[in-house]
C-alpha cells in the first residue's frame, strides 16, 4: 500500500502568537480534507536531509530509503519505532 505523505518546509513569522495560530490553523485545514498531521519539527528537515545525502554514501542513502518505505508500509512498526524514540534499525 503506497502511503500519501507531503513534506513542507514553511517559514514562519517571526511573531509568536502568529506561529501558533498558523500551526492550529494548518492542522484544521488538514484534517478537514480528512488528512491528519503526524509528526512536527521546528527545524528545516529537508535541507538536513540534503546535507546528509550530500555527505554518506550512496549506498546508505538507498538503504535509508528502502527502510522508510519499510516503516511507512507498517503503521504498526512506524509508530514503534516514533514512540521508543528511535529510528535505528
Amino acid at each position: 500500500m503506497k502511503h500519501n505523505v507531503v513534506t513542507m518546509v514553511i517559514r514562519q513569522p517571526p511573531d509568536p502568537r502568529a506561529r501558533e495560530l498558523m500551526q492550529r490553523q494548518l492542522s484544521q485545514v488538514v484534517g478537514l480534507y480528512g488528512g491528519r498531521v503526524t509528526d512536527l519539527s521546528q527545524e528545516d528537515e529537508m535541507l538536513l536531509c540534503e546535507l546528509l545525502k550530500a555527505r554518506l554514501p550512496a549506498k546508505e542513502v538507498e538503504e535509508a530509503r528502502k527502510q522508510v518505505a519499510e516503516l511507512q508500509a507498517s503503521p504498526t512498526l512506524l509508530r514503534r519505532h516514533r514512540n521508543a524514540g528511535t529510528m535505528e534499525v
